[in-house]
């Protein structure tokens, strides 16, 4: 397998190494993605439906992940996947009820896609151009999308109000 660059300039990571990394990103995106949807059912069925699609884009990624990893033949990979959960803060208010609170959701999705278009451009500045550095570029180019949906959703909620 090929070595890959560290993206702080350490040792080389492996193949296997960023997939572990790029699984355990995505299952927590995807679990964080299904909260968020959650918290927007009751307010705005157009954006709960949105953040839905967002989750099944994250589990199609997780999916074709697990396909490259058994084409590695490193398919035990998500064993060593740490799946942590997410902790929702029992002083805030579930379920989003006003505009105010979408639109500071909506921040906060926003500034979660931000970190993961960054986390996957730091590791496709760090890759080489081989099956793992294309998966990692189009990865990289959906968040950025996403980003995009995510602005333009909460600039419609700030006009709205």
């Amino acid at each position: 397998m090929q070595e890959q660059a560290r993206p702080d300039g350490g040792d080389t990571l492996q193949p296997a190494e960023v997939l572990v990394m790029t699984m355990a990103h995505e299952n927590r995106h995807i679990h964080r993605g299904r909260i968020l949807a959650l918290r927007f059912q009751p307010f705005d069925r157009g954006i709960f439906r949105l953040m839905q699609i967002l989750v099944d884009e994250g589990m199609q990624r997780l999916e074709r992940l697990h396909r490259l990893a058994q084409r590695l033949q490193c398919p035990d990979l998500l064993a060593t996947v740490n799946k942590e959960p997410t902790r929702i803060d029992p002083h805030n208010h579930f379920f989003v009820i006003d505009r105010l609170m979408a639109c500071v959701a909506l921040s906060q999705a926003l500034q979660e896609e931000g970190e993961a278009l960054n986390f996957y451009s730091q590791l496709c500045r760090a890759s080489r151009p081989d099956e793992v550095g294309a998966l990692l570029d189009e990865f990289a180019e959906q968040r950025l999308i996403h980003c995009q949906i995510l602005q333009e959703c909460r600039q419609r909620l700030q006009l709205a109000a």
